[in-house]
């Protein structure tokens, strides 16, 4: 996790979707890390105060769980 320097600990559990207009099983697929095998990208979209960096952190600290490398880079 120190290596992926991703600056807060988010979790997909702490998410509330029932706020956002976001498919959560969407979310929870990309979770598992499977774009990674096909060597995709994830890009996540939307307004301020969406959840795309809460998400973004969470989607990471699976990843690194399963074994991927993750690097945290935000574009503001």
């Amino acid at each position: 996790m120190t290596i992926a320097k991703l600056p807060l600990a988010k979790e997909i559990t702490a998410f509330d979707f029932a706020e956002m207009p976001i498919k959560e099983g969407l979310v929870r697929d990309l979770a598992t890390g499977a774009f990674l095998v096909n060597q995709r990208n994830a890009v996540l979209v939307g307004g301020i105060g969406t959840g795309k960096t809460h998400l973004a952190i969470a989607i990471g600290r699976y990843c690194v769980r399963t074994g991927a490398r993750v690097v945290c880079y935000f574009r503001t």
